[in-house]
């Protein structure tokens, strides 16, 4: 019910055909990094890889407008999301200088270098989707130009969706789609690594597993929000993953039909839903 928002008929404007309803699906993209590699395990790299990604400008051209930057694991429409926590700006300047911090310098070649290791790794994906397919090659262009080697590696869906769940990837792009249920210990939580849950990039924080734990106990809804936010700062911070956009649905609704709500589960899969709407006032029969 939090979550619903009333859509008002436009009862003075009966006959025009239509309106749109935008509202933030329970879900959002990210790249997924391998925690446990050289190269992902410093916090500093997995936040400079998300500020050298320009998510503003992907989601104006790639979504046309239908996302925006995603702030962590926890959507908008989850009454436990946290709207005060600012994703990471796109800066390569200072994604460059966290780069070098974490020992991660540009060789005479142009490519970033710790030691012998160079900041190259392979990002796999499922097959099939051009926006997707669209997305990570407009990454590997701007990881190239800050020294960073980028290989993209599409596969069939069965064989990718098995290496991703085993966590046997370097990086991976993919999308979580959620339930109202904000629990995220499947996630995140350092015991539920593969092959016991879906912590597939390997994720370890104790102080993030200690909140986790807590809320599971927590019966409050005030404290239980505010661990919520605790938890979702935690990550933030880590940043594990690259959290990419928030994606919007857009449906086209009649003008001549009121009583419209929606909710991030969509327009009907939930009470009354569909069965809530009726004929504005103006267009009903006398």
């Amino acid at each position: 019910p939090e979550q619903m928002k009333r859509i008002d008929a436009d009862k003075e404007n009966v006959n025009a055909p239509a309106r749109t309803l935008v509202w933030d699906e329970l879900a959002y993209s990210y790249i997924a990094w391998n925690n446990r590699l050289p190269q992902f395990s410093d916090a500093r790299v997995r936040r400079a890889l998300t500020m050298l990604i320009d998510r503003e400008t992907i989601a104006r051209t790639l979504y046309g407008g239908l996302a925006k930057p995603a702030n962590g694991p926890v959507p908008p429409g989850l009454w436990t999301h946290d709207p005060a926590l600012a994703p990471w700006p796109f800066d390569p300047a200072a994604a460059g200088k966290a780069l070098d911090e974490a020992g991660w310098r540009t060789g005479a070649d142009g490519v970033r270098k710790k030691g012998k290791d160079r900041l190259a790794f392979s990002l796999s994906l499922g097959a099939g989707s051009d926006l997707q397919r669209q997305l990570v090659e407009i990454v590997q262009q701007t990881y190239r130009k800050s020294g960073i080697q980028m290989g993209i590696r599409p596969m069939e869906w069965a064989a990718f969706s098995a290496q991703a769940e085993a966590g046997e990837f370097e990086a991976c792009a993919l999308a979580l789609n959620l339930d109202p249920n904000p629990d995220m210990t499947a996630n995140w939580h350092s015991a539920q690594v593969p092959p016991t849950g879906a912590n597939m990039v390997f994720y370890r924080n104790p102080k993030a597993d200690a909140l986790m734990d807590e809320l599971k106990t927590t019966f409050d809804r005030g404290k239980t929000k505010e661990l919520y936010k605790e938890l979702q700062r935690v990550i933030h911070e880590d940043e594990p993953v690259t959290f990419l956009h928030i994606v919007s649905s857009k449906w086209g609704l009649s003008r001549r039909i009121e009583n419209v709500k929606t909710s991030p589960i969509g327009l009907s899969l939930f009470w009354p839903g569909i069965s809530g709407w009726r004929p504005v006032r103006a267009a009903r029969p006398i």
